[in-house]
């Protein structure tokens, strides 16, 4: 069965695809689009929401605005950052569901029980969550 599906796939969508779980896959840009998911923010917002610090959102930002899962929009001489036009993000069925990929295309599902979502008041919660959902998400991928 796995044959049939790879043949119907032609090996540039496959590369796509797998592009966008490499750069998605990291926890920490996992949890980034995640926290943009819930609505823009600028860097300082993300870093401190993620409680990363702001030289390490920046470089995780740049690498998916470079693959165009965010983008950003200037405002008073900061940039405000958003899901890309490629990317979006629902609440289906008791999960948190990010969409990657191009409306008539492929696309990379990243779909997150909204049970490890928690407040937004407390990131650092948020954040052990999300990173054991991480090393689940990984630990599926591999076998």
């Amino acid at each position: 069965m796995d044959g049939a599906i790879s043949t119907m796939l032609s090996a540039s969508v496959l590369e796509d695809l797998a592009a966008a779980a490499r750069l998605c896959f990291c926890g920490r840009r996992l949890e980034i689009l995640l926290v943009l998911s819930l609505g823009p923010r600028d860097v300082g917002g993300l870093a401190e929401q993620t409680e990363l610090d702001v030289p390490t959102v920046s470089k995780h930002l740049r690498v998916l605005r470079d693959a165009g899962i965010v983008a950003f929009d200037v405002h008073h001489r900061h940039r405000v950052y958003r899901l890309g036009p490629l990317v979006t993000a629902a609440a289906q069925g008791g999960r948190h569901v990010i969409t990657i990929g191009p409306a008539d295309g492929a696309k990379l599902v990243v779909s997150i029980p909204e049970q490890l979502i928690v407040d937004e008041a407390k990131p650092a919660v948020a954040k052990i969550r999300l990173r054991a959902a991480a090393t689940r998400l990984r630990r599926d991928d591999a076998r």
